[in-house]
């Protein structure tokens, strides 16, 4: 194995064993702020939310109840399609 010594090599390990722990070493480095970063960035998505809430503030009700029943009819139409597709495909199964 590589990790492993042997009597040849004077109670050393092997010498690309060293080079595989660097590199580990290099990669756990670089992982752990791949995920800080990504922290960082999904946590940046709570921005939005607030904007979207401050652009409706000047919109009046009537026009904030037609938006969400369009965002509903959307969703329905989505669900409704997706349960006749799954209707379809079993009655073409049998």
């Amino acid at each position: 194995m590589l990790g492993q010594t042997h009597p040849s090599h004077g109670g050393e390990g092997h010498p690309l064993s060293r080079v595989f722990i660097c590199i580990k070493h290099l990669a756990c480095c670089y992982l752990h702020m791949l995920q800080a970063g990504f922290l960082r960035w999904t946590g940046l998505l709570k921005t939005p939310l607030l904007i979207g809430t401050l652009a409706d503030l000047p919109k009046g009700k009537f026009e904030l109840v037609a938006e969400n029943e369009q965002h509903v009819e959307k969703w329905l139409l989505n669900h409704v399609s997706n349960l006749l597709l799954a209707f379809n495909h079993a009655q073409i199964s049998r």
